[in-house]
């Protein structure tokens, strides 16, 4: 009985025809030999005899609407008052060729129509689904128009009405293409791409914004849709599309100051672009700093664009920076704000955990209020990532690995490769602390599989490099980092890494060869400070004492990393022959890595027991 069911799409004529017929040959004769057109299509025309010539009409225009209707979308495509068109709803209900929607959008009355439903409409009167059809699409440009400026708070349901529309919107997207109507397709457009974005739908969200970026009618629209592509295609890894993206981005940016929303997104976008796959921070603050000019005439912006730049800024070791621009972006959330404020108090943790105080971390993410899995996966991600971190410090690694194993499928489901991947090294990080090299290299292999390219498969490799350095695999250790160099070009990042590594192999000579390949260029004071150090160190080792001394002495009292300028300390002590400056050095040393992460300080750590 139930394979009959489904075979007539549940439509209450149709079975009332069917179970005669079963009743005379039996269940399942009728099963087998039941011809689901014909039953369908008699019974159909049955509905359609028993209609109003109104509620004839009303069919074959709602018969459009491939995701069923809102009262919002009858209303504009029967063109009716409200005291008409629920009668000709309650009409068609009762014929069974309507019936309440199982997602019905957010405050809203809405309706499914069975597809044999919408194709007999479709063939009975296609002059009326076809003056539909321009109609739906018109309704979708209206809901494009709609949309509040980027990084703007959506009305209440809104947003939720969006999604639940979106199949509706795709078609009349598809409908205006075909018919020539780019207007109408731009505008229908940017409602269908706020909701794919909404479902993490990034593969289509990429195809639209491409399809309809050429034929922007505005500088404003032309912003949006780069702004959307550049989005998508970063999340998805798509490199060569971001790096045209990013290009297309710029040009935009040179050519005009107006629409400071667009214009704080997109600078937002490649700062993000240049530190997350090439690595380049001091680019990626640049820009971080042209996103938060913009945000001047667009506070809407400023709590997403400070969670970027404290990102980037506790990357480059200014942690109190990093931590004023969380507290400025805090003090700009909405109350329903929940990504960007959780994703805010998930950067100030790590920040508390830094400083070794992992149970003040784990407060500062229970205060955002809102459980992990409630939360978008982009936001997610980063109180996942601050969650494995203080789990990790605390050595709570089995509910790390089991948040982790569970969250990085759903990362990949989504295809949001990226974000898995930065899940990955946070899993790649807990098999380090537990001995387990093999399984780390795995998810090493895994997370640049998941990438292609960049800074990030860089990284993941480049860390499995050092580990393999500092514990005395010299080869094992090479092997790593000539595999990161595959997957990022010459920067000084590439140079500054060999250099440690050749100087814990043995090779102190190469390591100072390294360094003197950094690309000519401005370094950040970080990064300026790291050169330094491993110049320094490297000069010690082959008994370059002055050449150590003047590298050394810069770090010690430059402005980059506080571990750089302890360990620093730690090899000018080493040069003076006074037992009272080692002993210093050696004090000072100890009692900043108990409040460290001593495992992720290693290069200090040896430097400290040297002085011991």
């Amino acid at each position: 009985v139930e394979q009959l069911v489904a075979a007539l799409d549940g439509l209450p004529l149709a079975i009332e025809l069917a179970a005669q017929w079963a009743g005379l040959v039996g269940v399942d004769l009728a099963v087998q030999q039941v011809h689901k057109e014909r039953v369908l299509t008699g019974t159909l025309r049955v509905a359609w005899e028993a209609l109003t010539p109104q509620g004839r009409a009303a069919l074959a225009r709602l018969a459009v609407a491939d995701g069923g209707v809102d009262l919002d979308l009858a209303r504009a495509l029967l063109q009716a008052e409200d005291n008409h068109l629920l009668g000709r709803l309650r009409e068609l209900s009762t014929h069974s060729l309507l019936r309440a929607s199982p997602r019905p959008a957010v405050g809203d009355r809405s309706y499914a129509i069975l597809g044999a439903v919408r194709h007999f409409a479709a063939d009975v009167d296609p002059g009326g689904t076809a003056v539909a059809a321009a109609l739906q699409a018109e309704h979708a440009a209206t809901l494009g128009d709609r949309c509040p400026a980027w990084g703007d708070p959506w009305p209440m349901g809104a947003l939720e009405a969006l999604v639940w529309n979106l199949p509706n919107l795709l078609q009349a997207v598809a409908w205006a293409e075909e018919n020539a109507r780019a207007d109408l397709a731009e505008r229908a457009g940017m409602a269908a791409l706020a909701a794919l974005r909404q479902e993490n739908r990034r593969a289509e969200l990429l195809a639209l914004a491409q399809r309809l970026g050429p034929r922007a009618s505005t500088r404003r629209t032309e912003g949006l849709l780069l702004a959307f592509e550049f989005e998508s295609a970063g999340k998805l890894a798509r490199a060569p599309v971001a790096d045209s993206a990013a290009t297309r981005a710029e040009d935009w940016l040179a050519t005009g100051d107006d629409d400071p929303a667009v214009r704080a997104e997109l600078c937002t976008r490649l700062a993000w672009w240049r530190a997350a796959h090439y690595g380049d921070l001091d680019g990626a603050l640049a820009w971080s700093d042209a996103a938060l000019a913009a945000t001047r005439t667009h506070p809407g912006a400023i709590s997403r664009v400070q969670g970027l730049r404290s990102s980037l800024l506790q990357t480059d070791g200014h942690w109190q920076q990093a931590l004023e621009a969380v507290r400025h972006g805090l003090t700009h959330c909405r109350p329903d704000d929940v990504g960007p404020r959780s994703g805010l108090l998930a950067i100030q943790a790590e920040l508390q955990l830094r400083r070794g105080r992992p149970e003040v971390a784990l407060a500062t993410l229970a205060s955002a209020g809102v459980p992990l899995a409630e939360l978008p996966l982009q936001s997610g991600s980063n109180v996942l990532a601050a969650t494995c971190a203080i789990r990790r410090q605390m050595l709570d690694h089995p509910f790390a690995d089991a948040l982790l194993s569970t969250w990085i499928p759903n990362y990949i489901d989504a295809g949001m490769t990226r974000l898995a991947a930065d899940n990955l090294l946070e899993q790649f990080k807990l098999n380090v602390e537990r001995g387990h090299l093999d399984a780390a290299q795995g998810q090493v292999h895994e997370a640049a599989t998941l990438l292609g390219t960049g800074a990030v498969s860089y990284f993941h490799y480049a860390t499995l490099a050092a580990i393999h350095g500092l514990r005395g695999h010299p080869d094992l250790a090479w092997q790593a980092q000539l595999e990161a160099e595959s997957w990022l070009p010459s920067t000084c990042l590439l140079h500054i890494a060999r250099s440690a590594l050749l100087r814990w192999a043995g090779r102190p000579v190469e390591a100072l060869a390294a360094i003197e390949q950094l690309p000519d260029h401005p370094l950040s004071p970080f990064r300026r400070s790291e050169a330094n150090l491993m110049e320094g160190l490297a000069a010690l080792e082959v008994g370059e004492l002055d050449r150590a001394r003047t590298a050394l002495a810069a770090v010690a009292v430059g402005t980059g990393s506080r571990v750089h300028a302890l360990t620093a300390q730690c090899g000018l002590a080493l040069m003076d022959e006074d037992p009272a400056a080692k002993h210093q050095a050696w004090t000072t040393g100890m009692a900043a890595l108990k409040r460290m992460d001593a495992k992720a300080e290693c290069e200090l750590a040896i430097w400290v027991s040297r002085c011991a």
